[in-house]
């Protein structure tokens, strides 16, 4: 990689590289940036690519741009942190995610005739579960990353359920009427188990036939746009 940066002509990947290197000289770059922790960017991460999702939501390919700049920067700079301890480098998170699209899409790389009419889905399941070490459904349950807003979570949770067979969900109406029964009657001491029975119910259902993540998301704008209008009008 050139070592020298150009701060006035069109950059590359390599020279964001030399922008955080610069960035985290202990001597000379940012005090800020310098003392940065995985840990206390954590959040970013999180924050980036929730932004990069609501650019593409409005179809702002400009603000797009940017935020998926953002986003790569968090890789970076996470990256940067660990060759300074000599653990792995950006090139080796590149590496290592070229090897896995490989890996996964042996229809694509590999014998193409031979994986024609195969299930791609169970290739890929199949490749991540020998990657990760899982070696049941339960495991890649368990495995789904547990930061995902918990509706997200859940749904992919279901999936991989569902593909093993399993069918063991609590009753829609049962659960549904006992959660309301619960609110009428005030009895809230055991109410977050039967709120979750009845979401864990819903979810099951509503699996591959309504992205729920989004629409709880489509509702919230609704929402702000439902105060918006009953302020205006109580202003007038």
């Amino acid at each position: 990689m050139n070592e020298t940066l150009d701060l006035n002509r069109f950059h590359d990947i390599n020279d964001l590289r030399l922008v955080m290197k610069a960035l985290r000289d202990k001597a000379n770059g940012c005090p800020w940036d310098s003392v940065q922790t995985h840990e206390s960017i954590r959040q970013d991460c999180l924050e980036e690519a929730y932004e990069v999702c609501d650019a593409i939501d409005r179809n702002d390919m400009a603000d797009l741009r940017e935020e998926l700049g953002d986003l790569l920067l968090q890789v970076v700079f996470h990256s940067a942190m660990e060759e300074e301890k000599g653990n792995f480098t950006f090139d080796d998170v590149c590496d290592a995610v070229a090897t896995k699209m490989i890996q996964r899409h042996p229809h694509v790389f590999k014998d193409r005739e031979g994986y024609i009419g195969a299930e791609k889905y169970d290739m890929w399941e199949t490749a991540k579960r020998e990657e990760h070490g899982q070696r049941s459904t339960a495991d890649a349950v368990d495995g789904v990353a547990h930061t995902l807003p918990s509706v997200w979570r859940l749904s992919k949770m279901v999936k991989k359920a569902g593909k093993a067979g399993f069918e063991e969900y609590p009753n829609l109406k049962s659960s549904a009427d006992s959660l309301v029964e619960s609110i009428e009657n005030g009895a809230f001491d055991n109410i977050g188990d039967i709120y979750s029975e009845f979401m864990l119910s819903l979810v099951s259902r509503l699996y591959g036939k309504i992205d729920m993540e989004k629409t709880l998301q489509d509702a919230c704008d609704r929402f702000a746009g439902q105060v918006r209008c009953w302020e205006e009008h109580h202003e007038n």
